[in-house]
């Protein structure tokens, strides 16, 4: 038997994710190409340290949470900021991967 789905309002949505997305970046240290993938749900864990793959697993439980409450759409303007939030981190390049 699965758990119900719980819908989130586009408020609920967005800050779930965005908290989500900003947890991930700082628990990774990888290439902005992997963070990418990562924040969109796509990518391996494979070399990650396991608090890392633990914060890849938190949103990748997050991104099905949103995704069925129908805000799909969020998804890429919430990988923006959070690319923002890792070059404000020091991150390299993160911003050319946005464009």
């Amino acid at each position: 038997m699965t758990a119900p789905t719980v819908l989130l309002s586009l408020d609920e949505a967005r800050d779930c994710l965005g908290a989500s997305a900003v947890a991930l970046v700082e628990a990774v240290a990888c290439s902005p190409a992997r963070l990418v993938r990562l924040l969109a749900g796509r990518g391996t864990t494979r070399g990650l340290p396991p608090a890392a793959r633990q914060a890849v697993s938190a949103h990748r439980s997050t991104l099905r949470q949103v995704l069925g409450s129908d805000h799909a759409w969020i998804l890429e303007e919430e990988i923006e900021g959070a690319l923002s939030y890792a070059e404000h981190l020091g991150r390299p390049s993160a911003a050319v991967l946005a464009a």
